[in-house]
């Protein structure tokens, strides 16, 4: 009986027994409108998407374009990965995190340019299989 009272009187013991329960109740609730906002985002930028693919899928040198972007980007990738590695390996600076971070930025943009634009000209020639030419 005295452990029970000891118990109701500290603080970190109702602390640690009910506020899981309220975050477990109050989560949902807040983030069910940022969940919302968040469909409808990707459904905008998905339905951008199509419609620019829908435009490029019929022209040829514009997929020819596109293709040559990609590949573009991929070396820019690949450089920034050599030069990355480079400048950590002669760096006379300590490595310290701030460095590695500073020095990935590059290498995390540009894979994302290649890899955005790489999956744009897969959805096109896919889409483009799909029309029905004579």
């Amino acid at each position: 009986m005295e452990t029970i009272l000891a118990n109701l009187a500290d603080p970190s013991w109702w602390f640690s027994s009910f506020f899981p329960a309220v975050v477990i109740i109050l989560l949902p609730r807040l983030f069910r409108p940022l969940w919302a906002r968040t469909k409808i985002f990707l459904r905008t930028r998905r339905a951008k998407e199509l419609s620019k693919i829908k435009r490029l899928r019929w022209d040829d040198m514009q997929i020819t374009y596109e293709m040559q972007k990609a590949a573009a980007l991929l070396v820019i990738f690949i450089l920034s990965i050599v030069l990355a590695l480079v400048s950590l390996l002669l760096s006379p600076v300590t490595k310290s995190t701030l460095h590695v971070i500073i020095v990935s930025i590059p290498i995390l943009w540009s894979e994302l340019a290649w890899l955005s634009r790489d999956k744009l000209v897969k959805e096109v020639i896919l889409y483009r299989k799909k029309l029905n030419r004579p």
